[in-house]
């Protein structure tokens, strides 16, 4: 039976009371002069009749259903948060959002890694806080000689934050040799840099696509053209903190990486939280090979890549559907 005018009327008014005047159940039946549990009955009366339209607006500075729906695509891949933010908010907020991933993942004692390059640049220089920790590089410099905005800088930075002692690596990532690569490993100074990673629990890394300009490792000058091309004949599309992985996620041309200076895979894979930024759409592709890894913990990404990711065609046998 269809509610009367009356009942209809006191119904609105009691969800007006408590929805837009925020009262208790309990002030909106002192208020109407009638008890609590007619006041229960008449807001929920208020719903069922439709009376009641409950809206939650998007926040600026995040775009809540493209985060869950990265969330979903990827957790079966060992993603346990996603941020997407605005395209239209700026490079600053999604610096802003990837440091404070940062921020909230890191505990006192830890040990925090973080990846070389301009975009870690970028988001350590947003960082306004940190527990006490110790602060690692995770890769040796990507631009050895760059002093500008340098890694090693950054690194001296995060330190400021943590009241830890900075204990920067000036080697290059690239070595020409396995054989000079374990005997820079085994210089003391760099042993004991490196010897925090046994115990890193957050890292900070970025993807890079396998092509020209878009890989710090792909770039370097200690790779030879045929390196770069017998890596790309073996399906590599992606690169972080100086490993390689094909479409499907899986670590390959481990021989490369095995003469240069980077964070060992198991060290990553056994952190409490690697949180990966991905700022270009370019980039979606070898993003979306890198989350297959099982590594990356926390994605913060904007709606441009959000929607590349979400478009892109499922390949693994694991995935499943949004």
């Amino acid at each position: 039976m269809a509610a009367s005018a009356w009942e209809s009327l006191r119904a609105a008014q009691a969800a007006h009371l408590h929805y837009i005047e925020g009262l208790r159940v309990t002030q909106v039946a002192e208020h109407l002069g009638i008890s609590r549990f007619k006041a229960g009955r008449l807001i929920q009366a208020a719903r069922e009749q439709g009376l009641v339209h409950i809206e939650v607006t998007p926040p600026p500075l995040a775009d809540p259903a493209r985060s869950a729906a990265l969330l979903r695509r990827y957790a079966p891949h060992g993603l346990t948060r996603a941020l997407v933010v605005p395209a239209q908010a700026g490079r600053a907020a999604l610096d802003r959002a990837a440091a404070e991933a940062v921020e909230e993942a890191t505990r006192p004692g830890d040990v925090l890694g973080l990846a070389c390059g301009r975009t870690v640049n970028r988001v350590v220089a947003a960082l306004r806080r940190l527990p006490d920790c110790d602060v690692v590089q995770l890769t040796g410099l990507t631009t050895p000689g760059d002093v500008h905005d340098s890694s090693v800088e950054t690194i001296r930075r995060a330190s400021r934050l943590t009241r830890s002692t900075a204990v920067p690596v000036y080697v290059p990532m690239v070595l020409p040799s396995l054989a000079e690569a374990a005997a820079v490993r085994g210089r003391p100074a760099l042993a004991k840099a490196f010897a925090r990673l046994d115990r890193l629990t957050v890292a900070l890394i970025t993807v890079g696509a396998w092509q020209p300009g878009d890989s710090n490792l792909h770039d370097s000058t200690g790779l030879a053209d045929s390196e770069r091309e017998a890596a790309t004949r073996r399906g590599v599309v992606a690169e972080f903190a100086g490993h390689l992985v094909d479409a499907n996620g899986h670590t390959v041309a481990t021989d490369l990486t095995n003469r240069c200076l980077v964070v060992p895979l198991e060290r990553l894979r056994h952190a409490r939280d690697v949180v990966a930024i991905a700022a270009a759409v370019r980039r979606a592709s070898a993003v979306d090979a890198s989350l297959r890894s099982s590594l990356i913990h926390t994605l913060v990404t904007d709606t441009e890549v959000a929607d590349a990711l979400l478009a892109h065609r499922d390949t693994s046998p694991t995935e499943h559907p949004a």
